[in-house]
């Protein structure tokens, strides 16, 4: 290409400029590559710090139950040791009597008498709640007479607990004045796999 002599030093001027730009550019390009990075490094030490604080929560909380759960076994522990001291437990029908009212109990509802309506209640909550509190409610999709024994069975003073003879009296009373009612018969059993 010709250029008239007054612009060759224009000319290379120019190219010297563009030649010294070029690292210029350069530089900022790997600047701004390098600040990206370090940004995703910061999300990344954010992110890694979040899980580690989540992490360390939750074994604050895993340990803070397990410290509860000793507390109320020692608890329970030192109630036991009270109890053998001052009387002997005497193994009586009463005793088969309750038992027999808690497993008609959780056949009926689904849970344990004294688990406080709950499916999945610990054995040291329900222990707790033996010793504590009054058993939950049947259902009462049940007939009175039914939740009234179930319950007469659970009380816990074996004195006052209903006796075999009175469940066997009410089991004939409720058979003499009720018509017999009988089950479906299921013809055929499917099975899912």
């Amino acid at each position: 290409e010709y250029l008239p002599p007054e612009y060759l030093p224009k000319r290379k001027e120019q190219e010297k400029e563009k030649e010294q730009e070029k690292p210029k550019n350069e530089e900022k390009i790997k600047q701004q590559e390098g600040e990206e990075g370090q940004q995703q490094e910061i999300d990344l030490e954010q992110e890694q710090e979040q899980k580690q604080e989540q992490e360390q929560q939750q074994e604050q909380e895993y340990d803070e139950e397990r410290e509860k759960q000793k507390l109320l076994e020692m608890d329970l522990f030192n109630i036991k040791e009270d109890d053998d001291a001052e009387e002997e437990i005497i193994e009586t029908t009463a005793a088969d009597i309750w038992a027999m009212g808690v497993m008609l109990f959780e056949l009926l509802a689904g849970y344990h008498p004294f688990s406080n309506c709950k499916r999945k209640a610990t054995s040291l909550e329900i222990v707790l709640n033996v010793m504590n509190e009054q058993p939950s409610k049947l259902p009462e999709e049940y007939s009175l007479k039914l939740r009234n024994l179930i319950m007469r069975m659970l009380v816990k003073d074996p004195d006052h607990r209903v006796n075999t003879e009175m469940i066997l009296q009410e089991a004939r009373f409720h058979g003499d004045t009720k018509e017999e009612e009988t089950l479906p018969v299921v013809e055929e059993i499917k099975t899912q796999i």
